[in-house]
C-alpha cells in the first residue's frame, strides 16, 4: 500500500495565488454534511 500526502501546509501556495488577482472566494474543502448541501 502507498500512502502519499499533499499539500499539508497550503500557505506558500496560497499567498502566492492570492498575490496574482484583487479578489479571492474560499469554500470549505470538506462538503459534511452531506444532507445539508444536498438541499442548498
Amino acid at each position: 500500500m502507498k500512502v502519499r500526502q499533499f499539500c499539508l501546509n497550503p500557505s506558500l501556495l496560497l499567498r502566492k495565488a492570492l498575490a496574482c488577482g484583487k479578489v479571492a472566494i474560499f469554500f470549505p474543502a470538506t462538503l459534511t454534511p452531506i444532507g445539508y448541501y444536498r438541499t442548498l
